[in-house]
């Protein structure tokens, strides 16, 4: 019986034919890995997973306190007791590494007696949640064997892949990619040991079955030396007896070097691991097909794998201690050039007719919590509310519709509540004096002729004997004058960057920005003849039965308050430009998009900044009414007069109760700083005769 031998490229060894059914052992691929492993060693499952967690750690987000935004990825320092998450990102990366490899992530709370001062990363592989009826109790972590420690569950924030089990994660993405995986990990280990083994197929060597065992030594001896050299040997001839029959049984490169096969597994591990083929071989046909398998990306494997973390740090970080963490993927390039693409279909479908309610149903646009698509269209029922200042014969048609809708839009928001807070219904029309006045708790500001008729309408709903109900209707036309600000400034920000303005448009913001000063000029000279109306309004009262001309002084203070206006905006037109123009250089030298510019300007023309000249210049306006009524009544004398609550600062409490001359520099009286609350009040023990 004829005699073999099998040379796999280093060994010979010899076989017996009717033994061939070992070959199933000779050419067995080996016994199943993990995928920490098999990543290891397949480029296209390590790109995959490295794809998703970049991915998934580059998500813009910020912190909120409430619907305050404390601190966002942007910042270049974090406020001191945010400092634990400066180390964020990389713990991003990790966890969803973690979760894409094993369905698990865990990070320890670091802590002191009074906070937690830093997050620390630890390996899913040391990690056991111990189980009871009740729950987990805590977490049994082992690094050397026999040493271990138990961790309470609220030092641990974890993170699982949620399946059908109680107890146990679902199959991570990389295990369900892991057959596919092996075949291109197989073919790899299979053409690297081809070329060792001198690149010669598996052979079997026939010889005559009387060949002598000193023979077939020495025929093996002489092969292997021959051809078991790997590489150096691969082009080396030898001559064999012709006794000897080499009998190749083995494949080559060629017959496994098969495109479909290397693509077809390759399309198995994306499809498993949600992530496009073009995105991770970067081989999409056109930019569009790039464009939109980027997006499908981040919205079916990104959001949710985002959301995901970012319920659990809620959960277990941030919640208890007063926060809230938020991904804001809106903020990303593949977003906002779909929200640009849908806001020019929306205003489409709208200008040809369609309501907007059901254009936005049809392009799929996401409403804030509490608002309906039936809150887009407009209401036609009309209801009356005005601003401070402005009757019904001088307000623009425009915005009395706007404001009837928004009103609308915010009663059926409320109907929707049991206790509405208005707070929470965010509206750049409506001020909350205004929201409380459509509640029905409040009586309804500005609803009169004159700042004099809703004076009066509400002191006769306030206490009389209540010393502070004259700056409390104060403080209600500030938040009236703040709705107006931040209005004024966000149509001089529309003017300075207008909608769909391109990069190139950038060089003529400066000139822009002076456009639209007298537009804002006329929004805050109307701020500062109101409030100046109702420091002459709230004087009067003040004085009781002295009388003066309210006419001529009205007068003289809505001039002083005209002329100051112009003063006033080039100020705020000065600071501005800096400011605008410290952004717009650094934009120019980042290379970051358009939008970017945008963001970092909007506080130049925010709600803050509204605010704070709303506070600061009613202040001043009121302040200025009150002394040209006291001076026309004969006062020589005013008191310094603070708020009687906690906000008071110390700059403001040194001053309660200073005496000043009529005639003091404007600089000695309020407001004392920016947005200052102070008043005063006359002192009407000794009276200058009337003229």
């Amino acid at each position: 019986m004829a005699r073999t031998a099998y040379f796999d490229g280093t060994t010979l060894k010899a076989i017996s034919l009717q033994d061939f059914e070992q070959w199933t052992t000779l050419f067995a691929t080996g016994a199943q890995t993990t995928p920490q492993v098999v990543a290891s060693t397949v480029a296209f499952l390590y790109r995959c997973i490295d794809v998703r967690a970049n991915a998934v750690a580059s998500l813009p987000w910020a912190i909120y306190r409430g619907d305050t935004e404390i601190v966002s990825d942007d910042v270049d320092e974090m406020p001191d007791e945010l400092l634990f998450m400066e180390g964020i990102v990389p713990l991003l990366y990790r966890s969803e590494m973690a979760l894409t490899l094993g369905s698990r992530a865990y990070m320890l709370k670091l802590r002191n007696r009074v906070q937690i001062k830093g997050l620390q990363w630890l390996d899913p592989s040391t990690m056991e949640p111990v189980w009871t009826p009740k729950g987990i109790t805590g977490f049994k972590r082992q690094i050397n064997k026999g040493q271990s420690t138990i961790l309470a569950p609220e030092d641990v924030i974890y993170l699982w892949l949620q399946g059908a089990s109680e107890t146990e994660p679902r199959t991570p993405p990389a295990q369900a990619a892991l057959n596919a995986a092996q075949v291109l990990a197989n073919v790899d280990a299979f053409a690297a040991g081809f070329f060792k083994r001198g690149a010669i197929k598996g052979t079997i060597l026939q010889v005559p079955q009387s060949a002598s065992k000193e023979q077939k030594d020495k025929l093996k001896s002489w092969w292997t030396r021959q051809f078991g050299g790997g590489t150096s040997t691969a082009w080396e001839a030898a001559v064999v007896s012709s006794e000897v029959v080499p009998v190749v049984i083995g494949e080559g490169i060629s017959e496994l070097s098969s495109a479909n096969l290397t693509n077809e597994k390759r399309e198995d591990i994306a499809t498993a691991m949600g992530v496009p083929h073009s995105l991770v071989l970067s081989n999409a046909a056109n930019y569009a097909t790039s464009q939109q398998d980027t997006k499908n990306f981040y919205d079916q494997t990104v959001l949710p794998a985002g959301k995901l973390i970012q319920r659990a740090l809620n959960a277990q970080l941030f919640g208890p201690i007063g926060y809230r963490f938020e991904f804001r993927p809106e903020q990303m390039p593949v977003y906002q050039a779909d929200e640009n693409e849908r806001a020019t279909s929306f205003a489409a479908y709208v200008g040809a007719g369609v309501k907007p309610s059901i254009a936005a149903q049809i392009l799929g646009i996401d409403l804030p919590e509490g608002i309906d698509y039936e809150d887009l269209d407009p209401e036609p029922q009309p209801m009356q509310l005005q601003p401070v200042g402005m009757d019904a014969t001088s307000q623009d048609d425009a915005d009395a519709q706007e404001r009837e809708a928004e009103a609308a839009r915010f009663k059926r928001w409320a109907a929707k509540r049991k206790e509405p807070d208005v707070t929470a219904f965010k509206s750049d029309i409506l001020s909350d004096t205004d929201k409380e006045a459509l509640l029905g708790h409040s009586a309804a500001p500005f609803g009169g002729e004159s700042i004099r008729d809703w004076y009066k309408a509400v002191r006769l709903q306030l206490d009389p004997s209540d010393p502070e109900a004259e700056h409390r209707i104060k403080l209600a036309l500030e938040a009236q004058n703040a709705t107006r600000v931040e209005k004024g400034l966000r149509e001089w920000l529309r003017e300075v960057f207008p909608p769909g303005m391109s990069e190139a448009g950038i060089e003529g913001w400066a000139t822009r920005l002076e456009g639209g000063r007298a537009k804002f000029r006329d929004v805050l000279e109307r701020v500062l003849i109101d409030s100046s109306d109702l420091g002459v309004t709230v004087a009067i009262d003040q004085l009781g039965s002295i009388g003066f001309d309210y006419t001529l002084v009205n007068a003289r203070a809505r001039e002083a308050a005209s002329r100051y206006s112009y003063e006033l905006v080039g100020g705020i037109t000065d600071n501005t430009r800096r400011a605008l123009q410290e952004s717009v250089s650094r934009w120019a030298g980042n290379g970051e998009p358009l939008s970017a510019l945008i963001r970092d300007i909007a506080p130049v023309f925010g709600d803050r900044r509204a605010s704070l000249i709303a506070a600061t210049e009613t202040t001043r306006a009121f302040a200025q009414g009150n002394r040209e009524s006291y001076r026309a009544a004969g006062v020589q004398q005013m008191e310094w007069m603070t708020a009687n609550d906690e906000l008071v600062c110390d700059i403001c409490g040194a001053l309660a109760g200073k005496m000043l001359p009529i005639d003091a520099p404007e600089s000695d009286c309020p407001p004392a700083h920016p947005n200052c609350r102070c008043d005063l009040a006359p002192v009407v023990g000794a009276l200058e005769p009337l003229q």
